[in-house]
């Protein structure tokens, strides 16, 4: 039987020397796929929730930047609470059973990171989110900031 701890360092090291790329065009094509998500879901979810709480006597400000759009709410013009949905791309690695990569999909997976400030992050593919998926989540994350009871 081989020393794993060996196996372990020779792989760090390769890992070290020569680690993943992604294209110039496999870049780009994730930031589009972003970008399109930020625009027809992130924006639409965060648009219907700024109106829904614009009846509470909330104001609400979203802000657009590169790759990520952000809802803040106040409260008696004070900061309540801010909500980023952040779109990033990741480097597909498949590092435990290479065998199950396939050599002619781009080299790359698109993914939308909700986060909260620095208190919370759940990653997903954008295909996996929806406009129901942020409002949700973030009416979880709304209720826990207020201390209030768990929401479905």
């Amino acid at each position: 039987m081989s020393d794993w701890r060996k196996d372990l360092k020779r792989v760090i090291e390769e890992e070290m020397q020569s680690p993943p790329q992604m294209s110039h065009a496999s870049v780009e094509h994730a930031r589009r796929q972003i970008s399109n998500f930020i625009s027809r879901t992130a924006i639409p979810a965060l648009e219907a929730l700024k109106e829904e709480l614009e009846q509470y006597d909330r104001r609400c400000e979203i802000e657009r930047r590169d790759y990520q759009v952000a809802l803040t709410v106040f409260h008696a013009d004070e900061e309540e609470f801010s909500y980023v949905v952040r779109g990033r791309a990741y480097h597909r690695m498949f590092f435990a059973f290479p065998e199950l990569g396939d050599p002619g999909k781009e080299s790359h997976i698109v993914r939308a990171e909700v986060s909260l400030g620095r208190d919370s992050s759940h990653g997903a593919h954008t295909s996996e989110i929806t406009r129901e998926t942020i409002i949700r989540d973030f009416i979880r994350e709304y209720a826990r900031w207020l201390g209030k009871r768990e929401v479905q």
